[in-house]
C-alpha cells in the first residue's frame, strides 16, 4: 500500500510539474516584447518630439551634432551633412565612418536663409539641427514637410549642456547604452584637464581696425571651456554672449594671457593685436580649421578644446596653436 501511494504521488508530482512547465512555454512564445518606436522626446528647442521608428535616412546640420551621431556609431546612417562637419572628418581622417554616396551639403545651406530643396532631395527620415544655429528655421522646415529634432548645441554653455545632447540623441536613435559609454568617456578627459586655478585672460574672436574686438561672455561655450581650464574671463559677465567691447577695456584689465583666433594670417593677428596692446602679455593665436573647431563646437571633441586651453593658459602651448600641436593631445573621435 505505502509503495502505490509513493507511485500515485509521484505520478501527481511529475504532471503538475509537466503542467507548469508547458503554461511557461506557451506564456513565453505568446509574450512579444514591447516595441521601442515610437518614441517621445523633448528636444533643443524644449519641443516634444515624436519619433515614429528608427530613422535610417540622418542628415546632419552641425558639426557638434555629426560628432555625436558618429560616435554614437550612427555615421552609416547618415546620407547628407553640412560642408563643415564634412571638413571636421578630412582633418580627423574619418570620412570612411560614413557611406560612399554621402552627400555633402554647401556651406550656405542654412545660409542666409534655409535650402530646404538641398535637403528634401536627400529624402531623410530625420533632419539633426543646431538649436542654436538652425533653430530659427524651424516653420521652414515643417513647411518643406522635413522631420527635424534640434540638439542645444550653441546654446551649450558647459559640458552637461552636451551631456544631456548626447542622451537626446541616444534616446531618439535607442543606443542608450553608447550614449552612455561617450558621456563617460568625456567625463574622464574633462576631469584630466579641468583646473581650479584662476588664471585672468581675455579672449578675441576678432580685432577689428578700430581697436574693437569681440569676445565671449557667460552665455558662450567657449567661457565655459576657459573656466573648466582655470582661467577667469574678463569678460565673462557681459549679458551678450559675443559682445563687442572697445580695446581700452584690455589696457584696464591687462590680462597676462590673451588667447585670439586666428584672422587672415597669424602674422596679422598678432600685429594688429601686440601694436595695441604693448604691456607684457602672452599672446596667443588659436589656427583654423581645427583648433577653432574644438572651442567653437560643443561636442565630443571639446575634451581636446579643454586640453589645448589649460596648456595655453599654463603656458606650455606654442604661441600659435595648429594642427601639428594637437597631434600631441592625439586628438580622436571614439565611435562606440
Amino acid at each position: 500500500m505505502r509503495t502505490s501511494a509513493i507511485a500515485v504521488t509521484l505520478v501527481v508530482v511529475i504532471i503538475l510539474g509537466l503542467t507548469v512547465f508547458l503554461a511557461y512555454q506557451r506564456s513565453s512564445i505568446n509574450v512579444s516584447p514591447t516595441p521601442y518606436y515610437p518614441v517621445s522626446v523633448i528636444d533643443g528647442l524644449g519641443r516634444n518630439v515624436t519619433i515614429a521608428s528608427f530613422p535610417s535616412r540622418i542628415v546632419s546640420l552641425a558639426p557638434s551634432d555629426t560628432q555625436i551621431l558618429v560616435a554614437l556609431g550612427l555615421g552609416k546612417d547618415i546620407v547628407g551633412v553640412d560642408y563643415y562637419s564634412y571638413q571636421l572628418l578630412q582633418e580627423l581622417n574619418m570620412t570612411s565612418v560614413l557611406p560612399p554616396n554621402v552627400t555633402v551639403l554647401p556651406p550656405n545651406v542654412t545660409y542666409p536663409s534655409l535650402n530646404a530643396e538641398a535637403i528634401e532631395v536627400l529624402n531623410p527620415s530625420l533632419v539633426v539641427g543646431d538649436a542654436g544655429i538652425d533653430g530659427g528655421y524651424l516653420s521652414q522646415f515643417q513647411s518643406a514637410n522635413l522631420n527635424v529634432i534640434f540638439t542645444r548645441g550653441d546654446l551649450d554653455t558647459n559640458f552637461s549642456g552636451i551631456y544631456q545632447d548626447i542622451y537626446l540623441l541616444g534616446k531618439v536613435f535607442h543606443v542608450e547604452p553608447q550614449a552612455q559609454e561617450l558621456v563617460q568617456w568625456m567625463e574622464s578627459k574633462v576631469s584630466k584637464y579641468s583646473s581650479n586655478s584662476s588664471v585672468p585672460v581675455a579672449y578675441v574672436i576678432c580685432w577689428t581696425p578700430q581697436n574693437d574686438f569681440y569676445t565671449v561672455s557667460k552665455g558662450s561655450f567657449i567661457n565655459g571651456i576657459i573656466q573648466s581650464a582655470g582661467g577667469d574671463n574678463l569678460y565673462a559677465n557681459l549679458s551678450n554672449p559675443y559682445p563687442e567691447v572697445s580695446g581700452e577695456t584690455i589696457l584696464a584689465y591687462r590680462p597676462p594671457i590673451i588667447i585670439a583666433n586666428c584672422v587672415y594670417n597669424v602674422s596679422y593677428t598678432q600685429n594688429i593685436i601686440n601694436s595695441y596692446v604693448t604691456y607684457p602679455h602672452k599672446l596667443y593665436v588659436v589656427g583654423c580649421p581645427l583648433p577653432v573647431s574644438l572651442l567653437n563646437e560643443p561636442g565630443p571633441l571639446s575634451v581636446y578644446g579643454l586640453a589645448m586651453m589649460r596648456a595655453m593658459l599654463n603656458g606650455t602651448a606654442p604661441t600659435f596653436v595648429t594642427d601639428s600641436f594637437l597631434q600631441r593631445l592625439n586628438v580622436t573621435l571614439p565611435v562606440f
